[in-house]
């Protein structure tokens, strides 16, 4: 487990995979503060943190490819071995946590392509390997091979105005009323107003809805509670179907796709645009 993470992030998600024995799996992600004792130390899979970017390389020439780009650029950064195919190249950026959620990753994934490693890792909502656990698809160590004191550096600032300089998301936030910046916020949005329809609310929002529930820990009858509030304000939809993408999300980790909420909630606000001419 990395513990230099672990007092500064307690809220981070935690999971525990064994490829090769799903049985032991567990049902659903923790928040490290709400882990017992005997979840902290059987964790072997992690989200990302606000302030860290993770570049995830699987090959020899890839992994050498985005050191040189690092150290060109004079970044700090640990190196650890998966334990499985490749190496996690893991850096903090003094400010990138406090920007919101949609612009930090978008931040991410601006750093991962200008270096080249692989663009999942740019979501917050996506799990990795916990350091100094066994790995979930081998069960070797992973381990750090470069260690670095401080790895904490600035963020580009040509990187952020790339980042920063479209902001649809927010200012359609904004326009909706929707407050905040992460699925919670969407959820509570999606219990308490109306969302027409033909705009994939089945196949893109109720499915990666219930995926976050299920991964942030959300009981049965908390999913059945949201279900009946969300799908009432869906007409032609039936309650019961966020419930289903539930059942199917806890039969195996699935990581939530944040392109597909947000192209639903950019269509609904298209649609209420549409109605108001």
């Amino acid at each position: 487990m990395n513990s230099a993470l672990l007092w500064v992030f307690d809220n981070l998600r935690y999971n525990y995979v064994e490829k090769h024995h799903p049985n032991r799996n567990w049902t659903h992600a923790v928040h490290w503060a709400q882990a017992t004792s005997a979840q902290k130390s059987k964790a072997n899979l992690r989200t990302i943190t606000p302030f860290e970017v993770i570049y995830d390389c699987e090959d020899k020439s890839e992994q050498q490819h985005v050191l040189n780009g690092l150290d060109k650029d004079r970044v700090q950064y640990m190196i650890w071995e998966t334990g499985s195919r490749g190496w996690h190249n893991q850096a903090f950026y003094s400010e990138l946590g406090f920007y919101p959620i949609a612009i930090r990753n978008r931040i991410r994934k601006l750093l991962i392509q200008r270096y080249g490693s692989d663009e999942t890792k740019s979501s917050e909502l996506t799990f990795l390997a916990c350091g100094n656990a066994p790995h979930f698809k081998t069960g070797n160590m992973k381990r750090v091979v470069k260690a670095c004191a401080w790895p904490v550096n600035k963020l580009p600032p040509e990187i952020v105005a790339e980042a920063t300089e479209k902001e649809e998301d927010i200012a359609i936030q904004r326009h909706l009323g929707i407050q905040g910046h992460d699925l919670t916020a969407i959820i509570k949005w999606c219990c308490e107003h109306k969302i027409p329809g033909d705009c994939d609310r089945n196949t893109k929002l109720f499915k990666n809805l219930a995926v976050f529930m299920v991964n942030s820990g959300y009981s049965q009858e908390e999913i059945v509670t949201i279900d009946s509030k969300i799908t009432a304000n869906c007409e032609g939809r039936m309650p019961g179907e966020i419930e289903r993408w539930s059942r199917w999300a806890r039969q195996k980790p699935r990581e939530v796709c944040l392109q597909e909420v947000w192209d639903v909630v950019n269509r609904v606000n298209d649609k209420l645009k549409e109605a108001k001419t």
